[in-house]
């Protein structure tokens, strides 16, 4: 059977298979999109894709990450918009070359500390979830110029969030914010 005719390979529980397929036929890959698959879960075996760059996982139905996600060392985007997640693994901080980070429309109530460790982070899209705080580490994205928050439920940001020199865009509407802090209102003439 030629790789043209496969229409069909159910793959569920059959990680080995995956791992293996992936192993043979997709070393490669430098740009995977899966967005709208119908993904619950997104097989570990993806993260041996050891030079991917770009990864979209748009709507889908994908509620937790694996933590082999910070095992994709050549990745510069990933998009994960329009998901279920509630929270993100510590291991997404390993993406030390992740350049964009998309998460509009999930359910995060908090993002990890390690989130600070993306030092070659340019842009993160929060949009419409649930954040009810940010970790001070976020004041660490030296090269964030993108932070986009509104529609979560923030009521005050972190002080940190003023070190933030390269920041462009700081969108923050439709949270019930009650307290910026001095050196935020400066920086950004709020």
């Amino acid at each position: 059977m030629s790789r043209e005719e496969i229409k069909y390979l159910p793959l569920e529980k059959k990680g080995e298979l995956l791992r293996d397929w992936i192993a043979e036929n997709c070393g490669n890959i430098v740009d995977l999109g899966l967005s709208r698959v119908g993904l619950t879960c997104l097989p570990a075996e993806i993260c041996q894709l050891s030079r991917l760059q770009w990864l979209n996982l748009n709507q889908n139905q994908l509620t937790s990450l694996p933590t082999e996600i910070g095992q994709l060392p050549e990745l510069r985007t990933l998009y994960l918009n329009q998901n279920q997640l509630t929270a993100l693994p510590e291991e997404i901080g390993q993406l030390s070359r992740l350049l964009e980070l998309y998460l509009d429309g999930n359910q995060l109530t908090s993002l990890p500390r390690e989130i600070g460790q993306l030092s070659h982070l340019q842009e993160l899209h929060l949009n419409n979830n649930q954040l009810t705080f940010l970790p001070a580490e976020i004041g660490q994205l030296s090269k964030l110029r993108v932070l986009d928050l509104n529609q979560n439920q923030l009521t005050s940001l972190p002080v940190e969030i003023g070190q933030l020199s390269q920041l462009l865009i700081l969108e923050l509407a439709e949270n019930p914010l009650k307290d910026i802090a001095e050196k935020i209102r400066q920086r950004f003439q709020l």
